[in-house]
């Protein structure tokens, strides 16, 4: 009985071996398709706050907001009307996606790009508040 006990913990042993060895590997393939940025130091957004006012009053209005395990979010675009949590939550993740969000991104790229993804003319813009909080504390601020 005891034989079959120790071929069983030493059959454990080996597959945990097998496991923390795959598991390395698949970091390592994550760190070569990805970069060490994108792994190592992927920072949360904990807050995300924009707002862009057109010069015709016309106004995109996005915040999310992760509070413990929960999360508020809203979503106002012109020509749809206000989406609050989860539906508002669907619109916000491909768009935190698209932009990659981390704490060194260049802010006029950053602008820039939300802009392009809107398409929206940087002429017609009266106003641009971005306001971004990363789990690690760093914050973007564009006013």
């Amino acid at each position: 009985m005891l034989d079959k006990v120790s071929v069983e913990i030493k059959e454990v042993y080996r597959l945990h071996h097998k496991l923390i060895k795959m598991g390395i590997g698949f970091s390592m393939i994550l760190l070569l398709v990805l970069g060490v940025n994108q792994v190592i130091f992927a920072q949360e957004v904990l807050e995300f706050e924009l707002e862009i006012e057109l010069q015709d009053r016309e106004k995109y209005d996005i915040e999310f907001e992760v509070k413990g395990e929960q999360f508020e979010a809203f979503y106002k675009v012109p020509g749809s009307s206000p989406l609050y949590g989860d539906e508002a939550k669907a619109m916000i993740d491909p768009l935190f996606e698209e932009l990659q969000l981390n704490p060194d991104m260049n802010k006029r790229d950053l602008q820039e790009q939300i802009l392009s993804i809107f398409n929206i003319d940087p002429d017609q813009v009266r106003e641009f508040e971005l306001e971004i909080e990363f789990s690690d504390g760093s914050k973007i601020e564009i006013d």
